[in-house]
């Protein structure tokens, strides 16, 4: 990440965990709403238009993939990555206007609400959401 953007920030429930990682971490506002809760609150603390969001559970990101994302941002609300496993939402970039909350829900429901998308082929594995050991040694082949 840090080979794309200038800053980093982990927003998670559990903020002592992620210390050691040598970027800014944010304690989500409104916690036990997973990524809804992190995207708000990682807007609520920015003063950019803009913020690239990735799940902590991709480990195979490039910065190539990412650079594909926000070259596709000119004229849209929302980028995001799809693959032949479909849209995934939190590899994505969303400007702060384009969000609605007020719903509440999923980031997929918040992502229905979004009028302007930009939907840019990744290739799967980018995107590929590690879980257990299993999944990556799964994965990993």
């Amino acid at each position: 990440m840090r080979a794309v953007f200038d800053e980093v920030v982990i927003v998670t429930n559990q903020p002592e965990q992620y210390k050691e990682f040598g970027c800014k971490v944010l304690e989500d506002l409104i916690p036990d709403l997973g990524p809804v809760g992190g995207i708000a609150t990682a807007f609520r603390y920015t003063d950019k238009d803009a913020l690239f969001v990735v799940a902590c559970d991709m480990p195979f990101i490039r910065a190539e993939a990412i650079d594909r994302i926000l070259s596709g941002a000119e004229g849209y609300d929302a980028v995001v990555a799809r693959s032949d496993g479909g849209i995934e939402p939190l590899f994505a970039l969303y400007r702060k206007n384009a969000l609605d909350y007020g719903e509440g829900g999923s980031v997929l429901s918040i992502l229905e609400r979004i009028k302007n998308i930009n939907y840019i082929d990744i290739g799967r594995k980018v995107v590929t959401n590690i879980n257990t050991k299993d999944d990556y040694e799964s994965a990993a082949l």
